[in-house]
């Protein structure tokens, strides 16, 4: 449980251990009077070794759901930020075209080993139609360029977004968005961003991992565009100006990996 403090604590037993032997052996009236004394007193000897041993299974509950709790927290950055060691991020489009625009300057620092960019915003995504329907209310939608994705963290896999970009039509989900629709390859979700039905079908399902993980909280349900999606629905409506658009490939939240 704590490995830390394995050498302490087995020598500490062993202090005792040692002493409570001493005891027995060198001093004989001491164990005498002892053992009379759990002969006489009973019920007072059983209630010294029920409570000697309800403290003990206090205190080893304690550190096994502090443990629990700490690595839950743990698991947490692991899932969500994988090869991520900086996150920057952006409230609007605006903001996050400069933000992106300054980030890029520090490409060539020899102590930075990756940069990218991705713009997201949240949408509710459903599966199916009528009583059979699920639905997430809160999914993270993305568009990134998923070449660059792959080789972020190292090109071994640490993004979690390895593999072909999704074609027109098409998304990729991550396993906790798949799991709360119980959606799986080939399938089609729709996605309700900026008050339009859009059907996409599942190109893939990747693991919550890096990248494909990335969010706040324990669980991050993500859909995955390829570059321009997004963009392209905020031309629709009239946030972005369709002259600017080809200008605005850069993302809205931008993460950035020191070396």
């Amino acid at each position: 449980m704590y490995p830390n403090l394995t050498p302490t604590l087995t020598v500490l037993l062993g202090l005792a251990l040692a002493v409570a032997a001493f005891m027995a052996l060198r001093r004989p009236v001491l164990r005498r009077l002892a053992l009379r004394q759990i002969g006489r007193r009973r019920s007072e000897a059983t209630l010294v070794v029920a409570g000697s041993v309800l403290g003990t299974a206090i205190i080893i509950g304690s550190l096994i759901v502090g443990d629990t709790l700490n690595f839950s927290v743990k698991q947490v950055a692991y899932d969500n930020l994988g090869p991520i060691d900086e996150y920057v991020s952006a409230q609007t489009v605006a903001q996050g075209d400069q933000v992106a625009g300054r980030i890029q300057r520090l490409r060539g620092d020899p102590d930075i080993d990756g940069i990218l960019s991705l713009r997201g915003d949240q949408a509710a995504v459903t599966r199916g139609a009528g009583g059979a329907r699920k639905a997430e209310p809160r999914a993270s939608i993305w568009e990134v360029d998923f070449t660059k994705a792959a080789a972020f963290g190292g090109g071994a896999g640490g993004s979690g977004l390895s593999g072909p970009a999704p074609g027109p039509g098409e998304a990729v989900i991550n396993q906790d968005l798949a799991d709360a629709l119980g959606a799986r390859q080939g399938e089609t979700l729709t996605v309700y961003l900026y008050g339009k039905a859009k059907d996409v079908r599942v190109a893939r399902v990747v693991p919550t991992s890096g990248l494909a993980g990335t969010g706040v909280g324990a669980v991050s349900r993500n859909l995955f565009f390829g570059p321009g999606v997004l963009v392209e629905e905020l031309v629709d409506i009239g946030v972005v100006h369709a002259g600017e658009a080809a200008g605005r490939k850069r993302g809205q939240d931008v993460r950035v990996r020191p070396g």
